[in-house]
């Protein structure tokens, strides 16, 4: 009845082999001795999207979200699973709420596109198409949230692409910020 033990256990088997189902087994034996202990929720839905099963990955990184739910690093993941997944409108609210859980003070911003600019850009990028996106065309609001993943991810060739097909439906300043943001 140890689920620390299985689950270091599970990481090491994971690590050595990477598309194991013995390290999942060691995550479930971690789950039924202790089914509150969120870490190894991480890992077992690690395992498997490497085993090409992300919905069972997304469903352990969804327990873990309710077990762990300020944990930014957890539901940025998760936020980054389901943007691979195609779900980018609940791909955004995670994202969203990450970024706002780990919020930086505005007032540090230099102009000089360092990591903090850059950071405090992506937050109010959020906070502007939570604000203005609402009012928009419902799919030019469903592209934009779908190109701020991307962005968010590192695409931002795609991320442009999805912003510019969402100018093509509606033109709004939402459009011109993040086209911005993606040209930096």
């Amino acid at each position: 009845h140890f689920p620390q033990s299985y689950m270091m256990q599970g990481i090491l088997k994971f690590k050595a082999k990477k598309r194991d189902n013995e390290s999942i087994m060691l995550f479930d034996k971690a789950v039924a001795a202790d089914s509150s202990y969120a870490h190894t929720y991480f890992w077992r839905g690690l395992a498997w999207i490497a085993l090409e099963q992300p919905d069972k990955g997304l469903s352990n990184w969804t327990k873990l979200s309710a077990l762990a739910p300020h944990n930014s690093f957890y539901t940025f993941m998760r936020g980054f699973l389901l943007s691979e997944m195609g779900d980018f409108d609940n791909a955004f609210n995670d994202l969203r709420r990450a970024m706002k859980a780990i919020a930086v003070d505005d007032e540090k911003y230099v102009g000089a596109q360092t990591i903090l600019d850059k950071r405090i850009d992506l937050q109010f990028a959020a906070n502007y198409l939570i604000t203005n996106g609402y009012g928009l065309n419902e799919n030019s609001f469903g592209l934009l949230k779908k190109g701020f993943c991307l962005l968010l991810a590192g695409n931002p060739k795609i991320a442009l692409e999805e912003v510019k097909k969402a100018e093509q439906i509606e033109p709004s300043g939402t459009v011109f910020f993040l086209e911005a943001l993606a040209y930096e």
